[in-house]
């Protein structure tokens, strides 16, 4: 007999398989369509966790809107600026 805790952590592990497999069908249907959005199979941990709040923090500081902080768009943003760094380190050599 399981625990509660056991319980929610195996329905937590089913939940994340039907989500893989959601994305997997999702990502399909979207290349059958000729969409050009894909989704991830994105996991962040705790401290990655806090550090998009700090940055969602300084941008609430600085009057940045809601919309244009959301971890979606944190996360795309540093995407982003990370290409240009790598691109750069290609110019360089």
């Amino acid at each position: 007999m399981r625990t509660y805790r056991e319980q929610q952590a195996v329905e937590y592990e089913d939940m994340a398989v039907q989500y893989d497999k959601l994305v997997q069908s999702l990502n399909a249907r979207s290349a059958f369509l000729a969409n050009e959005t894909r989704f991830t199979h994105l996991r962040l941990y705790k401290e990655q966790v806090e550090q998009i709040e700090e940055i969602q923090a300084y941008f609430r500081n600085v009057g940045m809107s809601e919309s244009d902080m959301t971890t979606e768009a944190v996360l795309t943003m540093a995407l982003k600026e990370f290409y240009e760094f790598v691109q750069s380190l290609r110019t360089e050599s």
